[in-house]
Parts: C-alpha cells; sequence; structure tokens
C-alpha cells in the first residue's frame, strides 16, 4: 500500500502519519503517485529528445529545422 511505502521513505515517522488527518493522507499519496506518473513521462520525453536523424531511422526530412534568414541584397547606386 501507499501509506506503507511513505513510511520506509523516512519522509514521516509512524507517529507523525498515524496522527495526520485521513484527508491529507489522502492527498499525500494522491500526490506522491502524480509525482512518480510525471517523473516516468518526463523519462520518456527526454529520450524522444536526444533521437534525431543521426541517429535513428528517422528521415532527415521529418525534423524541425528553422531555415536560415537570408540577407537582403544590397542594390547597387547608379
Amino acid at each position: 500500500m501507499e501509506q506503507e511505502q511513505l513510511l520506509k521513505t523516512n519522509f514521516f515517522t509512524t507517529e507523525e502519519w498515524n496522527s495526520t488527518p485521513q484527508g491529507v493522507k489522502y492527498f499525500v499519496v494522491q500526490q506522491k503517485q502524480r509525482i512518480e506518473e510525471l517523473e516516468k513521462q518526463l523519462e520518456s520525453l527526454a529520450e524522444k529528445v536526444k533521437i534525431n536523424s543521426q541517429n535513428s531511422s528517422i528521415p532527415p526530412s521529418t525534423e524541425i529545422v528553422k531555415p536560415e534568414k537570408k540577407k537582403p541584397k544590397k542594390r547597387k547606386k547608379r
């Protein structure tokens, strides 16, 4: 159970956890689960950022590349 895992992490003593209101316990457990989900998502996104056409089978045409801005040509005076 999540509550037991929180006690094992040494964030709370058993006495502190037992004296915590049920609503707060529920909120803490829900937030811990959400943080774990977001950490997994972050890891997945970080891996995707590392992938490009040089190190995968993705064609270069699918990469987002900003085109170089062309400098306007100077007009010659006559």
